[in-house]
């Protein structure tokens, strides 16, 4: 069979249907939707693995900015990327208010984060919790970012 690539960088935007993908050799770029009629959790349940395999960046962002991400569909995303050996993630216009706390907790598991970005998120969580439940990756990050967010009354960079 033939092989898909293993990118170094992936894009995933949530959008409107269909989903789409665009594999290159280094850089990736995958659009979902979360509407009823596709299964998009068991999309990304097997293809985030295999994605982002090789993956040192992650960027997600909602272009739509409409719904909220889905609890489910965030936290297969994370779980899926656990073993990534992603050095930056950068989540952009992500409404995240509906995402548990202990989900959102689960971006602190990977081990050679150096970025996290936050650009115009809304989350579950308060500034302080968000950046207390990053604390076990503190070690390796030098760059901790939440811009444009209503809950934090000024951007906030934390770089090291």
């Amino acid at each position: 069979g033939r092989l898909l690539p293993r990118p170094l960088n992936v894009r995933i935007q949530i959008g409107n249907c269909p989903a789409t993908a665009q594999l290159q050799k280094d850089n990736s770029a995958v659009a979902l939707c979360q509407c009823d009629r596709h299964d998009t959790q068991s999309l990304l349940s097997f293809a985030i693995p295999h994605l982002l395999s090789s993956a040192t960046s992650l960027e997600l962002e909602d272009e739509l900015l409409r719904d909220r991400i889905r609890d489910s569909h965030f936290h297969e995303l994370v779980t899926g990327s656990a073993d990534a050996p992603l050095s930056r993630l950068a989540l952009s216009n992500c409404d995240l208010g509906g995402v548990k706390p202990w989900t959102l907790a689960q971006l602190a598991q990977f081990s050679e984060l150096q970025e996290l970005i936050f650009d115009g998120c809304v989350f579950s969580v308060s500034e302080s919790q968000l950046i207390r439940g990053m604390a076990p990756s503190f070690g390796t990050l030098s760059r901790l970012e939440i811009n444009d967010s209503h809950q934090v009354s000024v951007s906030s960079r934390l770089v090291v």
